[in-house]
């Protein structure tokens, strides 16, 4: 029988073996090339919940390491890499650009199929904030078609405004009034629900500004709000054992979870979330239902996984 008094020296002995946040799966991906003229997003989202109302979990692509100066103008291509040079499938998905300066005002302009605006197919979509009043919208009816096919965007902004313009569509330029005096800038795919995909290229990307000035970037996914640790253990050699019971809780020998993973000696415990920490211990049980005490105590803080 296995004592309650439980010999952590002997017996089971918890080892954290792998803390990841890396989830297996085709999460959402991007990378930029050598050139930083094309950026490449794709992939099939795993994280819950409808585009971003839980974490920033929905989306993958790269933004720049620094500030842009106060003036300056985008151009760049988003063509479809999927089947009939889609970007993206399923229920929603998009693609788009983001300049924010600060939680007051950003901006993001892309394309965009999603059950609202465009049920049968993507439209022009604009999402932001001024001095943190609601700005953009979508394209009706009544404006160009947008099909799965290259699209042509040209960017411009000053201290106080963002202007943009799609397929040389002069006058259709949306503007907006916004301070964008020292913004950041991204290069975003994201998707609405889990399973559906993002399948897009930036190309021929060009920054012009009115002075030298080198963009470096970073490659990110928010695709993976979900981490997960790998726990592994000494075999306890009593005759009659039935298996192991794992506990883990966000503070010390306090645990709100306990799992039976049977006669096994590695589990990995997924489903955690991005930033908390972990406390973590095992248990055996007898085939009388007795218990051990817990072992020894392993602790991680799950973080995410950036690619630069």
């Amino acid at each position: 029988m296995i004592n309650r008094r439980f010999n952590i020296v002997i017996f089971v002995i918890l080892v954290y073996v792998l803390i990841s946040a890396s989830i297996a799966g085709s999460q959402l991906t991007a990378s930029i090339d050598a050139s930083k003229t094309l950026v490449t997003i794709n992939g099939v989202r795993i994280s819950q919940t409808a585009w971003g109302l839980g974490p920033d979990n929905y989306m993958a692509g790269v933004t720049s390491k620094q500030r842009l100066p106060s003036s300056g103008q985008l151009e760049f291509w988003i063509a479809g890499t999927g089947p009939d040079s889609a970007i993206g499938s399923g229920t929603g998905y998009k693609a788009l650009v983001q300049f924010w300066n600060d939680v007051e005002n950003y901006i993001a302009l892309g394309l965009i199929h999603d059950p609202g605006p465009s049920p049968d197919g993507i439209t022009v979509m604009v999402e932001g904030a001024a001095d943190s009043l609601p700005v953009g919208g979508y394209w009706g009816s009544d404006m160009p078609p947008i099909t799965n096919d290259r699209h042509h965007i040209v960017v411009s902004w000053t201290p106080t405004q963002i202007s943009w313009v799609i397929d040389d569509y002069e006058s259709h330029r949306m503007t907006f009034n916004i301070n964008m005096n020292n913004p950041s800038f991204s290069i975003l795919g994201a998707a609405r629900l889990p399973g559906d995909s993002v399948s897009v290229n930036f190309e021929n990307i060009n920054l012009i500004f009115n002075q030298d000035y080198n963009v470096e970037y970073v490659v990110k996914t928010w695709d993976n709000a979900e981490g997960e640790v790998k726990l592994q253990w000494n075999a306890n050699p009593e005759p009659d054992l039935a298996g192991y019971r794992i506990y883990y809780g966000n503070s010390s020998r306090i645990y709100s979870v306990s799992k039976s993973v049977g006669i096994v000696t590695n589990y990995t415990v997924t489903g955690l979330t991005i930033g908390e920490t972990y406390y973590f211990a095992a248990t055996a049980v007898n085939i009388s239902g007795g218990e051990s005490e817990y072992s020894n105590e392993v602790s991680t803080t799950i973080a995410s996984t950036d690619k630069n």
